[in-house]
């Protein structure tokens, strides 16, 4: 079943996202900038063939949830509809 409400109707990766506002709300030195250079780049890597396999398993569901949702923070459109 494709989650879709809760935390995953505002992001579709809510665990990279706290993890990533986690590491940028760290007091920054130059090893925790490296770690976050590397963990964006597994971010970018590992979302895309996580969602290329669920775009396989789910089909034009997950592909109309990502039209919908953005990837790691919420479209423009989804936080104008919260706020009406």
């Amino acid at each position: 079943r494709l989650e879709q409400s809760g935390a995953y109707g505002f992001c579709r990766h809510p665990a990279l996202t706290g993890v990533f506002l986690f590491i940028v709300a760290t007091p920054m030195s130059p090893p925790l900038i490296w770690i976050l250079v590397l963990f964006v780049i597994y971010c970018l890597i590992g979302s895309y063939f996580q969602e290329k396999h669920l775009v396989e398993r789910f089909g034009d569901q997950y592909r109309d949830y990502q039209k919908r949702v953005g990837a790691f923070f919420p479209k423009w459109r989804q936080l104008v509809r919260l706020k009406n």
